[in-house]
């Protein structure tokens, strides 16, 4: 295969002819391309042009184009010929988004042999492969973030497609969020929503980690789709561990110790069989660094999507430029946010919230925690918060039994959803359909607070 050409010049003058003869489309061309994607300053100065005038509400045409540029001084001897060719040269507008995705195709190879020969000098420079790489990173997600954005979208249009949706949600055929298996959980979510991120927060021991993998097993085995599970704290074989309690309702601890029972072997090597079709992927890279859990998150969307869900555990050892810890963890949730809906899946951020929700009477996590472990309830579409009252109280009544509150939910409801915690299983459990194994005292407690169940 010949090599592909780094410009392309017909398509340049295209794009150029195509917005002078149709206007109206300029708006969704500059969604596509911007000045600095054309290869000669002409192109440039003409396309900056007509981008200042769109924005001033100015009317696009050969003659006000020139006239703009003229009075800029951006307009030599000559050039208000090569205007007129454009359009002349030009047959019709109507592929000239195909023109532009060209151009931008051209432009965005030309960042990559530039990105090639800076590579070179850092190797040779920086004296260190890890910030090379780094600086490699962080060029790749410049150019792969200038894609093309969808531009601004009339009511109209939004408004038709909204009321098919909600047709198809009557007629019980519309998408709808996957559910979890946590019966009170989906009845207030809606299940897991495709496009948002989910933040789960609580101090160590609460149970936020069998959340996350709860979940990612969940869309992984039930749902069949492509799940990613970036484990900082965690070795991958403690997570699969846990997978096999959970699935089988085997002891973690005899797995652990290795005391099974006839019945235990049966159990695991059924579990063994139903995760081994699970489409699902660990990563226990140690803080990890955020770039590389987006690049792998879209990798694995290329080869084996669409992914059903990422989980990272914990968002708070993701590695990122910032000032300080309160900047970076935003970039985190930002980031992690634009994934989700990029990849139209949901994204599970597992945080710790740091001790000084300690020194209140009622340790309950409110949403407040989330800013002070980093903005986290900025960009979450829901922020729930874990609390079990045996990590704090040993002798608790509520012993086995386990509160998530949810504090945030965007155009939702919040609430307080009851969960039975297993921790021998190392899941959590819906309380609804009884109570069998729970003493009637925590019950008793749960309802004085106002949970209902």
């Amino acid at each position: 295969m010949a090599d592909q050409p780094l410009a392309s010049m017909e398509a340049e003058q295209a794009v150029i002819g195509g917005a002078l003869i149709a206007p109206v489309a300029f708006a969704d061309i500059a969604a596509v391309v911007s000045a600095s994607d054309f290869t000669t300053d002409l192109h440039r100065k003409i396309f900056a042009a007509m981008a200042a005038m769109d924005a001033a509400k100015q009317p696009i045409d050969i003659l006000t184009v020139a006239e703009w540029m003229e009075a800029k001084g951006d307009l030599r001897d000559g050039e208000w010929a090569y205007i007129g060719a454009s359009v002349r040269d030009t047959p019709s507008a109507a592929n000239v988004i195909a023109y532009a995705r060209i151009v931008r195709d051209r432009s965005r190879r030309r960042e990559l042999v530039r990105l090639g020969t800076e590579l070179q000098g850092w190797a040779f420079r920086d004296g260190d492969a890890e910030k090379s790489l780094l600086k490699l990173r962080q060029a790749l997600e410049r150019i792969d973030s200038g894609k093309e954005s969808s531009g601004l979208v009339p009511l109209q249009s939004i408004l038709s497609d909204c009321i098919s949706v909600i047709d198809k949600r009557f007629e019980g055929i519309g998408p709808k969020g996957v559910n979890t298996g946590l019966i009170d959980f989906d009845g207030l979510l809606h299940g897991l929503q495709a496009g948002k991120l989910y933040v789960i927060a609580g101090r160590p021991a609460m149970g936020k980690s069998l959340f996350g993998l709860q979940f990612a097993e969940r869309m992984a085995s039930g749902e069949g789709k492509a799940t990613a599970f970036f484990t900082a704290e965690m070795p991958n074989s403690e997570q699969v561990e846990r997978l096999l309690a959970s699935v089988g309702r085997i002891s973690l601890d005899s797995i652990q110790t290795g005391k099974l029972s006839e019945s235990d072997w049966a159990q695991l090597s059924s579990a063994s069989a139903m995760l081994s079709s699970a489409k699902l992927w660990f990563d226990e890279t140690p803080s990890p660094r955020l770039l590389d859990i987006l690049s792998k998150a879209r990798a694995l969307h290329r080869k084996h999507g669409p992914v059903g869900m990422v989980v990272v555990d914990h968002a708070g050892l993701v590695e990122v430029d910032g000032d300080n810890r309160a900047q970076q963890q935003s970039e985190v949730g930002r980031k992690l946010k634009a994934l989700a809906k990029e990849l139209s899946c949901p994204v599970i951020a597992l945080v710790q919230l740091n001790r000084k929700l300690e020194e209140r009477a009622d340790k309950r996590p409110i949403l407040s925690d989330g800013k002070d472990s980093g903005g986290w309830e900025e960009s979450a579409d829901v922020f729930a918060g874990i609390y079990r009252d045996e990590v704090y109280n040993p002798n608790s009544i509520d012993k086995g039994c386990a509160e998530l509150l949810i504090r945030k939910h965007r155009g939702g409801k919040l609430g307080t959803i009851p969960l039975r915690f297993n921790g021998d299983h190392a899941r959590f459990e819906s309380l609804s359909g009884g109570l069998p194994s729970w003493n009637q005292p925590a019950v008793v407690q749960m309802r004085k607070r106002g949970i209902d169940l």
